[in-house]
C-alpha cells in the first residue's frame, strides 16, 4: 500500500526544493511541528524525498496526492522519529474525500490527482 500526502503547489516554481518543502511543511494545524521535524531530516534525504514528490507537480496550481513507495521511505537514511512523522504525514491526507474537503475549505481551485497504490 502506498503512502499519500497532499501539498499545495504554487505554479512552476513549486518544482524547486525550497517551494516544495514549504508546501509540505505548511499543511495542517501542526505546521510548526512539521517544520521542526522536517529540519531534522538531512539535506540529502530531503532531496531524495522531494525528488520523489516533484514527479507529481504540475505547472499550475494543483492539489497533489502523491504516492511514495513505503519501501523507498524505509531506504532513506532517517532517524526513526522522523521516519514515523513522515509516514504519518503522508498517510493522513490520503483519501479523495479528504482532499476535496481540504480543497473546498481553503478555496483553492485545484486538481486532485490520485495515483494507484
Amino acid at each position: 500500500m502506498a503512502l499519500h500526502m497532499i501539498s499545495f503547489a504554487a505554479g512552476p516554481a513549486a518544482t524547486s526544493h525550497m517551494a516544495l518543502s514549504e508546501a509540505i511543511c505548511g499543511i495542517g494545524p501542526a505546521a510548526q511541528v512539521l517544520t521542526s521535524q522536517w529540519l531534522l531530516i538531512s539535506r540529502r534525504s530531503q532531496a531524495e524525498i522531494l525528488g520523489e514528490l516533484a514527479r507529481y507537480i504540475d505547472d499550475k496550481d494543483t492539489l497533489i496526492v502523491a504516492s511514495i513507495d513505503p519501501a523507498k521511505l524505509a531506504s532513506y537514511n532517517l532517524p526513526d522519529a522522523v521516519r514515523r512523522w513522515l509516514a504519518m504525514s503522508l498517510q493522513r491526507c490520503g483519501s479523495t474525500a479528504r482532499a476535496d474537503r481540504l480543497r473546498a475549505s481553503r478555496g483553492v481551485s485545484a486538481v486532485c490527482k490520485d495515483f494507484p497504490d
